[in-house]
C-alpha cells in the first residue's frame, strides 16, 4: 500500500501486549469523498514505525508519515485500487454507520464521518483461532499473517509462491530511488537518516 514495513500495519513480535495496539487502525484513516468524481481519497497515517517507537513507553507513538491516496480513475483498476479496497471494506466493518456507498458518495460531508467505536479497531483483524476463519475485530493480526495469503495469491497467478511484503516493499523502495532519487525514497522507506542502504539496487 505505501512501501512500509508489514509491523507498521498489524502487530509485530515483541508489541503484543503494549498498552496501545500498535497498529494500523480505523481512526488512523480519514475518508474523503473525492470533488472530482467517484470515489474516495485516503489520508493514511503510519504511527507506528522501526526505530521510532518505545516498547516500555507509556505510548509508543512517536513521530509517524503520512500517506495521501488517490482513487484510480479507471473502473478496470478497482482491483488493485487501495482506496476502492478499503473503503468498502470500512463499509463492511459497519465504520460508516450502515451507509451505503452510494449514500456515502451524495453526502454533503466531503470527509466521511465514521463511527467512534469502529474506529478504534484495527484495519487487519486477527483470526478467532488458528482454526477458527472468524475474525476477533477488536484484536490486531500479526505482522508475519500477512505472507500465507499472498503467497496463496501469487500460486494462483503462477508467481513465486516464497513471496513475501518485504519483496513488494523492496520493489517500491528500488522503484522510487531510480525515479525521484535516494532521500525521497529513504523518506518514504521510514529509515532513520543515519542508515546507510542502497536504494538504486536491482
Amino acid at each position: 500500500m505505501t512501501g512500509v514495513r508489514p509491523g507498521s500495519l498489524a502487530v509485530t513480535a515483541g508489541y503484543e501486549n503494549s498498552t496501545e495496539v500498535q497498529a494500523l487502525l480505523w481512526e488512523d484513516i480519514d475518508f474523503n469523498r473525492s470533488t472530482e468524481g467517484p470515489g474516495v481519497f485516503l489520508r493514511v497515517r503510519i504511527r507506528w514505525l522501526k526505530g521510532r517507537r518505545d516498547p516500555y513507553a507509556v505510548t509508543g507513538r512517536l513521530q509517524g508519515v503520512e500517506f495521501l491516496l488517490k482513487p484510480c480513475s479507471a473502473p478496470e483498476n478497482l482491483v488493485v485500487d487501495c482506496t476502492w479496497l478499503l473503503t468498502m471494506l470500512a463499509l463492511e466493518r459497519g465504520l460508516f454507520g450502515g451507509q451505503t456507498y452510494d449514500e456515502l458518495m451524495v453526502s454533503p460531508r466531503s470527509r466521511l464521518v465514521q463511527n467512534p467505536t469502529i474506529a478504534k479497531r484495527p484495519v487487519f483483524a486477527a483470526l478467532k483461532g488458528s482454526n477458527n476463519p472468524e475474525m476477533d475485530f477488536d484484536k490486531a493480526m500479526k505482522a508475519g499473517a500477512f505472507n500465507l495469503p499472498l503467497q496463496q495469491a501469487c500460486k494462483v497467478a503462477g508467481l513465486a509462491t516464497r513471496a513475501t511484503m518485504y519483496v513488494f516493499r523492496r520493489e517500491f523502495i528500488t522503484t522510487v530511488g531510480r525515479s525521484v532519487g535516494v532521500e525521497e525514497a529513504r523518506s518514504m522507506a521510514t529509515h532513520l537518516p543515519s542508515r546507510r542502504d542502497s536504494y538504486c539496487e536491482s
